[in-house]
């Protein structure tokens, strides 16, 4: 999912990254993920990079279990200045029925954390996988999103991973602008900037039932963001 954040632009190589030189720090990774990974992963980043990172991506979660440990760390990220960014998951499961976690768990709509549900491309309208419910924010493209692979290597990806850094991406852009507005931008702000300024009308994936969530506008939301340089 880095390269979808952040590969390099304008070298005639791959992909174009959504942000431009970008610095990018992996710590969990699916395959040593567990609850006390990610604990003291974000125990980590709250003690030693609090004034380093401003956008966490977590891609990986569950529907068998949660951690109120996980949960509690989260929200302490959030509250020292870092959005989490969290895949809805890809078990096309109602989360108002069947919780999944850390989208569905321990969350105020206040908070800094935005749950991400994938679209087919340029559709309003969900991958037939993705999760959904009240617990997402927002949704994005997640159908056969390019990616960087291992090896210098291209592949596809279809789901809410690559619409979570799409997101995670556009915050970071957001981000950068806070020298223009000349004000410090909160992991709850960016969170509420992304969310009213979602195209209306995303679908189910039977394209039936309007669901309650738009789909990310980058240029609306820098648009929305700029305007306070104006107030």
């Amino acid at each position: 999912m880095a390269g979808i954040v952040g590969a390099i632009r304008n070298n005639k190589i791959g992909m174009a990254g959504i942000l431009d030189r970008v610095r990018i720090l992996p710590i969990v990774t699916g395959a040593t993920s567990t609850f006390r990974t990610l604990t003291d992963a974000f125990t980590y980043l709250i003690n030693e990079k609090k004034d380093d990172v401003k956008v966490i991506l977590m891609t990986d979660g569950t529907a068998k279990s949660s951690s109120r440990a996980v949960t509690d760390k989260i929200l302490e990220a959030t509250a020292a200045g870092m959005l989490v960014v969290v895949a809805a998951g890809n078990r096309h499961l109602d989360l108002d029925i069947t919780p999944y976690f850390p989208c569905s768990f321990g969350r105020s709509p206040a908070d800094g954390v935005l749950c991400v549900a994938a679209t087919y491309g340029t559709k309003l309208q969900l991958v037939g996988i993705s999760n959904f419910g009240l617990a997402v924010d927002i949704a994005a493209p997640g159908y056969e999103i390019v990616v960087t692979h291992l090896g210098d290597k291209y592949a596809t990806v279809t789901g809410t991973s690559g619409a979570s850094a799409i997101v995670a991406g556009i915050a970071g852009l957001l981000y950068t602008l806070e020298p223009s507005v000349k004000t410090k931008l909160t992991p709850a702000y960016i969170k509420s900037i992304i969310r009213d300024t979602a195209t209306a009308g995303v679908k189910d994936s039977k394209g039936e039932k309007t669901l309650p969530f738009g789909r990310v506008n980058a240029a609306a939301a820098v648009n929305k963001v700029l305007e306070r340089k104006k107030v």
